[in-house]
This record gives C-alpha cells, sequence and structure tokens, in this order.
C-alpha cells in the first residue's frame, strides 16, 4: 500500500499533468484536476465521494459567480466602454501622458469588473491606433494594458482577487482576506507603475505627437444608472474596509464583517435586473467566466486531495528550518512566473502557491502581505506573455500582421522586464512594507 508522501507526489505531479493536457488540447484544466482528484482521493486514498466533492471550493465559485454577474451588467450595456472613451478623449491634447491615463483607464475597467481578457479586448485595438497617432512604442501599449488590467483583477471584487480572497478565508486568515487582495492590489498597481515609467523613459514615450479624436457618445440613462449603483457597491465595500484599515473601530469593523462583495454584488446585481439594465440571461450565459470557475476549483480540489495525504504538514516541517524568507520569496515569484507562462495564472498558478504562501506566514510568522503577494504577483507577472489568453488578445488588437510579428518579441522582452523587477521588489521586502 503506497504511504501518504507517494499520494502527495501523484497529486502534484497530477497538477502538472492537466496543465499539459489543457495545452495539448485546449480543454478546461479543472476537468483534468477533478478527474485526477477522483482516481487519487478516492481509489489511492480510499476517500469517499461525499468528502471528495466537499473540496470542490463552494465559496470560490460564488465570488467568482456573484462579482461577475453584478458588474457583468456594466459590461454588456457599454457603460466601461463609453466611461474610457470619455477618458481617452478628455486627455487627448497631453499626449505625453497618455499613457499612464490609458494605464489607470485599463485599472478602473478592471476595478470596475471587466475581466483582464475583457479589458484586453476592448482597450488592445484603441491603444494601438493611439500607438500609431502619436508614435508611442507599441510596447508600451501592450504592457500598460496587461498589467493595467491585471492589477484592477486584485481588488477582492475582481477575477484574481476573489480568487486570492476565497483561498484566504480557508485558512486562519480569513478575517484578513479583504486587506490581503487589497494590499496585492496595490502592489501590483505601484510595482506596475513604477516598471512602466522606466519603459517608458527607455522607448521615449515622452516625444509623443498631439493627437486628435472623435468626441465620443455620452452615457444614456442605463449607463448613468448601472454606473451610479457600481459607485454606491463600490463605496459600501471600501469606505468600511479602508476605515478598519487606517483607523480600526467597532462600527466600521461591524460593517466590514457583513458587507461582502459577494452578498453587495448580489444586491447589486438585483437591482440592475429589476431596472432593466442589461440583458441578464445572456451575462450569465456570457460574461460570467464559467470556465475559470471550474478551472480554479478543479485545481482546489485536487491540491485539497494532496492536503489530506499531508501535505501541507510536510511544507510547515520544511520550512521550519533555517531557509532564509528571501529565498522562499525568491522561489514563490520565480515558479509563479515560470509556470504562468504555460497555463493561467489566476486559474492555476495562484491555487497552487497561495496555499503555500499562506502556510508559510503561519509557520514562520512570516509578513502576511510580502509572502501572499509574492505568491500572486509572480504568477501574474508574466500576464503580457504572449503565450497567454491576455498576451495573445494585446496582440490581436494590432491590424497589421507584420507589426503583430514584431510584438510578439516586444512582449517577451518586456514580460521578462517585468517580472526581473517583480523579483527585484520581492526579495527587498518592498512588497511587505503595507503589512
Amino acid at each position: 500500500m503506497m504511504n501518504n508522501h507517494g499520494f502527495m507526489i501523484f497529486s502534484l505531479a497530477a497538477v502538472f499533468v492537466a496543465i499539459v493536457l489543457n495545452n495539448k488540447t485546449k480543454r478546461n484544466t479543472g476537468l483534468y484536476a477533478i478527474a485526477f482528484a477522483y482516481l487519487i482521493g478516492c481509489f489511492g486514498m480510499g476517500m469517499k465521494v461525499s468528502a471528495l466533492t466537499q473540496l470542490f471550493s463552494v465559496k470560490i465559485l460564488f465570488l467568482l459567480m456573484s462579482v461577475s454577474l453584478f458588474y457583468g451588467y456594466a459590461v454588456n450595456n457599454g457603460t466601461l466602454q463609453v466611461l474610457a472613451s470619455q477618458i481617452i478623449y478628455r486627455f487627448q491634447n497631453r499626449a505625453k501622458i497618455i499613457p499612464f491615463i490609458l494605464y489607470f483607464v485599463c485599472f478602473i475597467l478592471a476595478v470596475f469588473g471587466a475581466s483582464p481578457p475583457v479589458v484586453c479586448s476592448f482597450m488592445a485595438p484603441i491603444c494601438f491606433a493611439i500607438a500609431a497617432k502619436t508614435g508611442i512604442h507599441p510596447a508600451i501599449m501592450g504592457m500598460l494594458i496587461a498589467t493595467g488590467s491585471g492589477a484592477g483583477a486584485c481588488v477582492p471584487w475582481g477575477t484574481a482577487g476573489a480568487v486570492i480572497c476565497g483561498m484566504a478565508k480557508d485558512t486562519q486568515f480569513s478575517e484578513h482576506a479583504f486587506g490581503i487582495s487589497m494590499k496585492i492590489c496595490f502592489n501590483f498597481f505601484a510595482g506596475a507603475l513604477l516598471v512602466l515609467i522606466v519603459l517608458y523613459m527607455a522607448l521615449k514615450g515622452y516625444e509623443a505627437r498631439p493627437m486628435y479624436l472623435k468626441k465620443p457618445e455620452r452615457l444614456n440613462k442605463v449607463q448613468k444608472t448601472n454606473l451610479l449603483i457600481v459607485l454606491t457597491a463600490l463605496a459600501v465595500m471600501l469606505i468600511p474596509a479602508l476605515t478598519e484599515i487606517v483607523a480600526p473601530n467597532p462600527v466600521t469593523g461591524y460593517l466590514n464583517r457583513y458587507f461582502d462583495p459577494q452578498m453587495i454584488s448580489i444586491l447589486g446585481a438585483i437591482a440592475c435586473s429589476a431596472l432593466g439594465l442589461g440583458d441578464e440571461k445572456k451575462i450569465i450565459r456570457d460574461v460570467i467566466p464559467w470556465g475559470t470557475i471550474l478551472s480554479v476549483c478543479g485545481i482546489n480540489m485536487l491540491l485539497g486531495v494532496a492536503t489530506e495525504a499531508g501535505i501541507m504538514e510536510l511544507v510547515e516541517s520544511f520550512l521550519h528550518s533555517d531557509i532564509s524568507m528571501g529565498l522562499i520569496v525568491l522561489v514563490l515569484i520565480v515558479c509563479g512566473g515560470f509556470l504562468s507562462f504555460f497555463t493561467g495564472g489566476v486559474t492555476v498558478v495562484i491555487p497552487l502557491l497561495m496555499p503555500i504562501a499562506l502556510s508559510v506566514t503561519a509557520a514562520r510568522d512570516a509578513n502576511l502581505t510580502l509572502m501572499t503577494s509574492a505568491a500572486a504577483l509572480g504568477a501574474l507577472a508574466t500576464g503580457m506573455s504572449p503565450f497567454s489568453t491576455g498576451g495573445s488578445l494585446v496582440v490581436a488588437g494590432i491590424p497589421d500582421e507584420d507589426e503583430r510579428v514584431k510584438m510578439v518579441n516586444w512582449q517577451l522582452m518586456v514580460t521578462f522586464v517585468v517580472w526581473g523587477f517583480f523579483i527585484l521588489f520581492g526579495v527587498t521586502g518592498l512588497y511587505g512594507l503595507l503589512d
């Protein structure tokens, strides 16, 4: 009979096999992960099927489903598209700073609930058209689209943030889940902004020519109403949470406990549906990222089998040794970046590395923000890679075939630059300053 160490190895190997099968067959990683969890858990370890199915994270499913449903109305009725066009139009005469405006726009769109692939598919054609008019290097545009949308997705109700919160809520750090996600978001935003400034200076973005754009349409009544509901929901979630971080008190502590993103999102979705602000059936069918949900929950189930075999105890005992925290941070960021070159950072790599980061934090009383940022930002640093979903959508926004080929080479180079800077920010401890 195989011992638990053997089942741990098989479970971890199965994660990588699932990734390879996903790349080869283009089928959802989560399906393979669930199948491997069933084979290893039930037939190998003797788990009951009922115990195995409990490892499928309903918390993550509900969080991703609820926030995507609510913010999907703003995507469905065009609110985000019009809002982005108006912001860009207001800065058309300030071409030298337009890359930073576009970075902020991509960030805001993701904060408002648009997933990074949606932001990339919408913003890429706009950004590259602006690049052609102003002479700004396309590599700057590609970088700001990928990192701006990635940073915005790290808010607790964003695609990445929902996964991070969902995993943190299953640990002793459940009360800090919202704060963990917000601090990772800030670290990503600030770190990527610094890299953008370096790239802007190196590629002479300050030499941009003036541009003239057609005046965009105004927000209609439906879009204004939707924007008001979104802003109200954001205020209800953010004000108590941020106040609790800066100046903890019983009132905001109580509100922060119950003004949860997933339940506020459900109430917001009901309001949008009641007011007829979008096509609910189309949003449920097309906007909610069912593929992402299946991948994340499937990988989570397989890792749950590894946890049942005792992998977390093994990791904790290993990390109680004299390994430096700097080396652990380095390994997390390097492994996260490497793996996300070949598979989804949010769907596979964060669910794989985040439990390790949280386990290390608990075992070594480590810096929570530093460890979780290392696990998440390593996985998200290579989001501009042409092999990733976001990176491929960025390239697709370039109309000329020859320029697309050139852009792929620039994407690879810039991806390594971003990754390198994130490693530097991690090992120097800069990502832990907010803790």
